[in-house]
């Protein structure tokens, strides 16, 4: 079977399912998905991604930065009047937040999304936020509600991809598989005796 490529999606899947959950860790893309037709509907399955996610996924998961940052309360405690949310997304209150992980409940009528990551705080330290469940429906309360929705939207889409091959393969020889890291090239070095006989001769290597 040919190894799927960088961007290359499945277009032959049959089978229709719903992203339920996604968490990016270290490059990687977990996620949760149910079975949205066919004799299987309603089947959930929980996947641990192997491939290293794209750009077009990683500014999606961007895109909520600035909802958890609105969600915490963080531009009214600073007295910050929002006219437009898409004005908002490189503010520096925005910048203190990094949303790693979505998970979306309910049902087409009545979706709501929690979102998950974390909070850089002042000395350097981060602490992990995980913000309430909103709607994005037209019910909701939460003024950004089409915003949020759009974003999750576009999450959810780029995972789907992802699922169906979007990444960028490790080769499994650039993989220590029982440490589970990359591996990195060690060299080892010796000394040389100098014509004269002292050892300040350049030293010799090898790749190991």
């Amino acid at each position: 079977m040919t190894a799927k490529r960088k961007n290359q999606v499945n277009t032959d899947l049959t089978t229709e399912i719903s992203i339920t959950a996604a968490k990016i860790k270290d490059d990687f893309c977990e996620y949760s998905y149910e079975i949205a037709g066919g004799k299987s509907i309603g089947f959930t399955h929980n996947v641990k991604g192997k491939g290293i996610i794209d750009d077009d996924l990683r500014n999606a998961f961007a895109k909520l930065n600035v909802h958890l940052a609105v969600v915490d309360d963080v531009f009214k405690h600073a007295g910050v009047t929002i006219d437009s949310i898409s004005t908002m997304h490189n503010d520096e209150l925005t910048m203190l937040y990094n949303v790693t992980e979505i998970k979306v409940k309910g049902g087409e009528e009545n979706e709501s999304v929690i979102l998950i990551g974390n909070k850089y705080l002042s000395g350097g330290s981060r602490m992990e936020l995980e913000g309430p469940k909103v709607a994005i429906d037209s019910l909701s309360s939460y003024k950004w509600y089409n915003e949020l929705k759009e974003a999750t939207d576009k999450v959810r889409e780029e995972v789907l991809a992802y699922h169906n091959g979007k990444y960028t393969v490790v080769n499994k020889d650039d993989t220590d598989e029982e440490e589970g890291v990359l591996k990195q090239t060690k060299f080892s070095f010796k000394k040389t005796k100098a014509d004269d006989g002292t050892d300040d001769h350049l030293e010799t290597g090898k790749i190991d």
